[in-house]
């Protein structure tokens, strides 16, 4: 958790305009969305690990005992526990806001790039953790964002093998749900 707060603490420090708007020039633009690409994938990666461990649970509501300066094992258990529900969350949200990004490069000029590596390799991390966290929760919620993300994977994978064949893995695990 101590990471992920850092990471996003960086993030803050980075000039807003050439982040969140765009550019004068598509090159310009398409390398500020790389850069959000870059950071969506770094907070996937961090809350990855406990993606398919992670049960979703209302967090347990605090006591009058919960001030006290020493920390039982119960409490720790319980931190751990919503630290752990954090890390999911912000993964879950970082792959829903790769997607967006991957719409807003294809709906816009330039639009989507088949040979670049972040645009397809983050699109289908998201992809890939949308899917498992559908199946660990046995929940639809991301249907249609799944549905857009393989739209999109097909449309930069026309152009290679294996990509091709990792869209055909995907296509399978997506039909799993």
């Amino acid at each position: 958790m101590m990471k992920k707060n850092e990471l996003e603490d960086w993030w803050a420090t980075l000039p807003g305009e050439a982040l969140n708007s765009r550019s004068q020039s598509s090159t310009g633009f398409r390398s500020a969305m790389h850069i959000r690409l870059e950071y969506c994938l770094l907070r996937m990666f961090i809350g990855r690990p406990f993606l398919l461990n992670y049960v979703e649970s209302p967090p347990e509501a605090s006591s009058p005992e919960d001030n006290r300066e020493e920390k039982s094992p119960t409490d720790r258990i319980r931190k751990q526990k919503l630290d752990r529900q954090g890390l999911v969350d912000c993964c879950i949200r970082s792959a829903r806001e790769v997607l967006d990004i991957c719409r807003t490069l294809r709906d816009n000029e330039p639009g989507l790039a088949r040979g670049s590596y972040i645009e397809y390799s983050s699109c289908r991390a998201a992809m890939l953790v949308l899917i498992a966290y559908s199946i660990q929760n046995q929940s639809n919620q991301f249907r249609q964002d799944l549905r857009d993300g393989l739209d999109m994977i097909r449309e930069m994978s026309t152009s290679g093998d294996s990509a091709r064949s990792e869209v055909r893995l995907i296509e399978m695990l997506e039909r799993a749900l």
